[in-house]
């Protein structure tokens, strides 16, 4: 198995797919119309290709005689490309992969082939990773510290724009740590009034001449566990200093009780706001700032791991298209563009409502992103294929150039690295490479300018340009 088809391995989720029969239906070409169902127990390698020593069949004369092998493996079922034409899944060619959804959409010749899996789905030891969807640096850094602060009792702060996922952040960290088998309780300060949120952190204690029930608190409630305390920066300034005696002593009084009471609880709070610049205004206390800031984590925006798109549409789609319609199996090309391009200023969770109002709108097999359905609160729109915010439109040959560019910066200018990652000569990256620094001179040294040349991002740019001749390459 070669390194992409285990990294594919590698970020699959807490269930694994094992097929019991899967279908083949050829969608489009010469053959349109062919079905086949075949029963993985009988048939563990499927074969398809011109050739009649084949389990499926093709007459296109643009798929090669032996173009692919479906393998039943332990993990799941994997695609072999055997062609010299190449297998196409989207817009990317593919050699050996992983099929983890139950439908895959494959380009063959002049053919499009359908494969629907019918499967089994069997449990894992729980993956506390399992929701954050994505290969890109920063969400790779990001599961990095996860597993660096998890084991720990200390107070971690999470920051990041809204709709970075912040709370998945908080799961994940809670689920790899030794309190995962107790509570994970949670709580949003922004969203109880005044006289509410006292008694929802801390509980009401028993008062006899009202007749007032005791009634636990958020902190009580998650005792040996964790509290996620979402929109901490709303949390009320009186408030404050209580919530500072819990973090330093572990000790709660409930509204109107006179009990102390002791907890256990590893707090993890978040903010989208800058509680540095709050500090200084006078609208949040240095002390607590302190002590929440022990470990913090800063969740990335989605422009920042563009990379992760395709992944977290797919990953959408998959979940709506389950539950709207079976016909919808994949994203069209053109779509998946301007998806890549587009700036999401509402993140991951603006991506999502994309998807879902695309996938009940939309008729299959290839959503379609209807321009005006991605619309935020202001008057930006969904760019049109192949323009990013800052880009002109691109030849398809410096797209490519760009795609090499910006799998250099991610593999730190290793070209050699770079190579296997996307299965081409390394005199090809080279030459990408040589491209730009032609760009750079032709435009007197600015790097925005050269980098635009090929809608590269300007870090990416500043990585691959950061790379001096004679530096190791591999």
């Amino acid at each position: 198995m070669n390194s992409s088809a285990q990294e594919t391995l590698a970020d699959r989720t807490s269930q694994k797919i094992l097929p019991k029969t899967i279908q083949l239906w050829m969608v489009s070409g010469p053959d349109s119309g062919l079905q086949k169902i075949f029963f993985l127990a009988e048939t563990p390698v499927i074969r398809v290709g011109r050739s009649v020593c084949n389990d499926l069949v093709l007459t296109d004369p643009y798929v090669s005689r032996l173009h692919i092998e479906f393998h039943l493996m332990p993990e799941g079922l994997v695609l072999r490309d055997c062609s010299s034409g190449g297998t196409f899944i989207g817009d990317w060619q593919v050699k050996e992969m992983y099929l983890l959804g139950a439908q895959t959409l494959c380009g063959l010749g002049h053919s499009r082939l359908l494969l629907q899996q019918r499967a089994q789905e069997q449990s894992e030891d729980h993956n506390p990773f399992s929701a954050l969807v994505g290969k890109s640096p920063p969400i790779e850094e990001l599961r990095r510290l996860i597993s660096k602060v998890a084991p720990f009792q200390e107070t971690v702060l999470l920051t990041g724009e809204t709709g970075t996922g912040k709370e998945l952040v908080a799961d994940a960290i809670h689920n790899a740590s030794p309190r995962k088998d107790q509570p994970m309780v949670k709580l949003n300060c922004a969203a109880f009034p005044r006289d509410l949120i006292e008694s929802e952190l801390f509980g009401v204690g028993r008062r006899v001449a009202t007749g007032v029930e005791e009634r636990p608190g958020k902190f009580a409630l998650a005792q040996g566990g964790t509290l996620f305390l979402d929109e901490i920066g709303e949390l009320l300034l009186d408030l404050q200093p209580k919530l500072l005696r819990v973090i330093e002593k572990g000790e709660i009084q409930r509204v109107g009780g006179k009990e102390i009471l002791k907890v256990d609880v590893r707090v993890i709070a978040a903010t989208n706001r800058d509680l540095r610049a709050m500090v200084k205004a006078g609208t949040f206390r240095e002390d607590l700032f302190h002590r929440l800031n022990v470990l913090p984590i800063r969740v990335p925006s989605l422009r920042e791991r563009r990379s992760d798109i395709p992944f977290l549409a797919r990953h959408f789609l998959s979940h709506f298209a389950n539950r709207y319609t079976e016909s919808l199996i994949d994203i069209a090309p053109a779509s998946l563009e301007r998806l890549e391009c587009y700036d999401w200023p509402g993140n991951v969770r603006e991506l999502q409502n994309v998807i879902h109002r695309s996938a009940v709108y939309g008729e299959g097999p290839l959503l379609e992103i209807d321009r005006f359905l991605g619309l935020s609160q202001d008057t930006q729109t969904l760019p049109e294929p192949g323009k990013p915010p800052s880009c002109p439109t691109l030849p398809l040959r410096v797209q490519e150039r760009r795609l090499i560019l910006e799998a250099l910066a991610r593999n730190s200018s290793n070209v050699a690295r770079t190579a296997r990652e996307l299965e081409i000569g390394e005199a090809t990256v080279r030459r990408a490479r040589r491209e730009l620094m032609d760009a750079l001179t032709r435009n007197g040294g600015d790097i925005d300018k050269a980098a635009r040349e090929f809608g590269l991002s300007r870090p990416n740019a500043d990585t691959v340009i950061a790379y001096r001749e004679g530096a190791p390459s591999s």
